[in-house]
């Protein structure tokens, strides 16, 4: 890893990075000017050509901000000579929407009440444009003329993490990790924030992951995937908690599913799965808490809420519960554990499920239904 960073402050909107080129040791950005003038940024010492003359490795690291609040990262670590002797694109680069960042919006948002702030990422399903879109009461705010959003490059990839403010995430047909944000400073202060605050976050096709942190915000999510975008094929997807299992409350509402923290939800996320009980193609939906453990969100053919977390007789397969947790990550993501590996990364027949008396969890402690091992 590098040991350096340094940041700087593009006068410039993402959209005006024409182009992005590794020469040497140094990084060359192309940048285009309002007036249409052409300026050349080079970034020193990026790169370092190892004694073989086939391998380059990030010495010093950049972080680029730009005017309308774009957040550029992923420089990577090595690039390696192609057997023409070509090196590769270092792009597609990350970009995060930073609202504080974003000069080109500061006169609205420092005067607009929180709660009137909400900020929407645009990423199409098929090629084109993606966008970062700010309102205030519904009516778009920008410096440029008609308002128009923040336009991402094409060679950078926009992060769907949400902001302090009220943020809708929108994956595509690709795998998505569509995340709330995770606020530094004192507890006090980022709970005064999250209550400002709802995230909306679809996946849309792909094995989507939903990652919702810490913070007394409302979070909804739309799961809905027919498959459409993936020749009918519709994924799992996870959802990533910030509470134990045993700590989760259960509700159902109208079609809706609704996860609350049991005995503190006033300092917790509210996460809302929209429409779940309605149809196969807005479930397909893994649970994991934070320790890792995962199971399944059911509905039964009687049209009834079933979900078997880690019950209080449950705590001595805990570490197989896990164990299991993290082969059915392998098997969505594709990527392999660094403490095991299985020639079958389905999920096992680990866990045997048992048929509670009551299916239906209508507000009842998920603690109250048990999983046990097979014998």
């Amino acid at each position: 890893m590098p040991q350096e960073y340094s940041k700087v402050l593009l006068d410039y909107d993402a959209i005006d990075i024409a182009s992005v080129q590794l020469s040497g040791e140094d990084v060359y950005l192309e940048l285009r000017g309002d007036n249409g003038a052409r300026t050349e940024l080079r970034l020193e010492n990026m790169y370092r050509l190892h004694a073989d003359g086939q391998k380059k490795s990030l010495q010093h690291s950049y972080v680029l901000y730009t005017r309308d609040g774009l957040r550029i990262t992923g420089w990577p670590q090595t690039v390696n000579r192609a057997v023409d002797g070509q090196w590769p694109s270092l792009t597609p680069l990350v970009a995060h929407y930073l609202p504080d960042s974003d000069q080109s919006r500061r006169a609205f948002l420092s005067t607009a009440r929180p709660e009137d702030i909400q900020v929407k990422f645009i990423t199409p399903s098929r090629d084109g444009e993606k966008q970062v879109k700010v309102t205030i009461k519904g009516k778009p705010v920008s410096r440029h003329e008609n308002n128009n959003p923040t336009l991402v490059p094409h060679f950078l990839q926009l992060a769907q993490v949400g902001t302090k403010f009220s943020t809708q995430m929108q994956g595509d047909k690709r795998n998505n990790t569509l995340s709330t944000t995770l606020l530094p400073g004192d507890e006090e202060n980022n709970r005064l924030w999250h209550r400002h605050s709802k995230d909306s976050l679809k996946g849309k096709g792909g094995a989507d992951r939903y990652q919702v942190h810490a913070g007394a915000r409302e979070v909804e999510i739309d799961n809905q995937d027919d498959g459409s975008e993936n020749d009918g094929e519709i994924a799992q997807d996870i959802l990533m908690l910030p509470w134990d299992f045993e700590d989760m409350r259960i509700a159902q509402q109208g079609l809706d599913v609704v996860l609350t923290h049991a005995s503190d939800p006033h300092s917790h996320p509210t996460v809302r799965i929209k429409r779940f009980m309605q149809h196969k193609n807005n479930r397909h939906l893994w649970l994991q808490d934070k320790n890792g453990v995962i199971d399944e969100l059911q509905v039964t053919a009687k049209h009834q809420l079933l979900f078997y977390g880690l019950g209080e007789e449950a705590k001595p397969v805990h570490q197989e519960a896990a164990r299991a947790s993290s082969l059915l990550l392998e098997a969505m993501s594709g990527f392999t554990s660094s403490r095991h590996s299985s020639p079958d990364p389905a999920i096992p027949a680990l866990l045997v499920r048992i048929d509670p008396s009551a299916a239906s969890l209508g507000g009842i402690p998920a603690k109250s239904i048990r999983i046990q091992m097979q014998n």
